[in-house]
């Protein structure tokens, strides 16, 4: 398999994950009624499920620009080193970034999202200086 192509399917996979986490935080917090029925009425969450619904938010809003990226760059034939690695940067980041908020460790994910993020800015040079 292509390495953007796996990056790309480790991303979905690791949408999986915030997904399931969420699932398993909803269980241990609100009540089963709830949960299986259409959430007209709010509960009270709990901190854990607070903190994967902001994960999986975070993750949504990067998602989409290092995937935007990464085809960009393998559908124009830019993809190269600078593209390849700022995508494991972002990924690597996002993996570690998930149990360090879920944790509660301040400023250690404050760290970790600038690193995944840069991960996107270092594709990004890739994509526009790189050859092609």
């Amino acid at each position: 398999m292509e390495p953007a192509i796996l990056q790309l399917v480790l991303a979905a996979v690791l949408l999986l994950v915030h997904v399931v986490a969420i699932i398993a935080a909803t269980r241990a917090s609100v009540e089963r009624a709830w949960a299986v029925g259409p959430r007209d009425e709010p509960t009270n969450e709990g901190r854990m499920l607070g903190r994967f619904k902001r994960i999986l938010s975070n993750y949504l809003e990067t998602l989409p620009a290092f995937a935007l990226v990464l085809i960009a760059a393998e559908l124009s034939g830019r993809g190269n080193d600078w593209t390849l690695v700022g995508g494991w940067v972002w990924l690597a980041g996002r993996v570690i970034y998930l149990p360090v908020y879920a944790s509660g460790i301040p400023w250690v994910r404050t760290i970790v999202w600038i690193l995944a993020t840069l991960g996107i800015v270092v594709m990004l040079v890739g994509l526009a200086f790189g050859p092609g």
